[in-house]
């Protein structure tokens, strides 16, 4: 639910922001988009490839994996989220006339492709914070 609104939040955001005149050009949104998917490439292989082999505990294991799956599925969710943007993007050049404003979809897709980076990045930290974490805790008991 908290997904859905911040993801409400950036859309809000990325709309008030691409009425104000301000556009993005192709390339901005080409780096923009290669950069996320490098971050999501990275992120999603340091999921996958997470060792618990030293955690013991039953409880924390299945409490583990289900931490791993929801941050891995909503890696795939975020970036899939991303591409359909981005897709659109190459579609819709044109401002498109609301009201009395023109709609820069390019300041949309910006703003989203924006948010997710921040999320990799964020969840990517805590990833490694973690293995580190239980790293020390199983040092700490040997």
């Amino acid at each position: 639910m908290r997904h859905l609104v911040r993801f409400m939040i950036v859309l809000l955001v990325g709309s008030i922001v691409s009425v104000s005149g301000v556009s993005p050009d192709a390339n901005l949104i080409n780096t923009l988009f290669n950069v996320s998917g490098i971050l999501f490439s990275i992120g999603l292989g340091l999921i996958v490839s997470f060792d618990m082999s030293g955690v013991k505990n039953k409880k924390m294991i299945t409490s583990l994996r289900e931490n791993i799956a929801n941050v891995r599925n909503n890696f795939i969710i975020y970036f899939t989220i991303v591409t359909i943007f981005y897709v659109a993007s190459f579609y819709l050049t044109k401002p498109l006339p609301v009201y009395r404003y023109e709609y820069n979809f390019g300041v949309l897709v910006c703003s989203i492709i924006l948010y997710s980076i921040a999320y990799f990045v964020k969840n990517f930290v805590s990833v490694q914070k973690l293995k580190s974490d239980i790293f020390d805790e199983l040092n700490k008991q040997a």
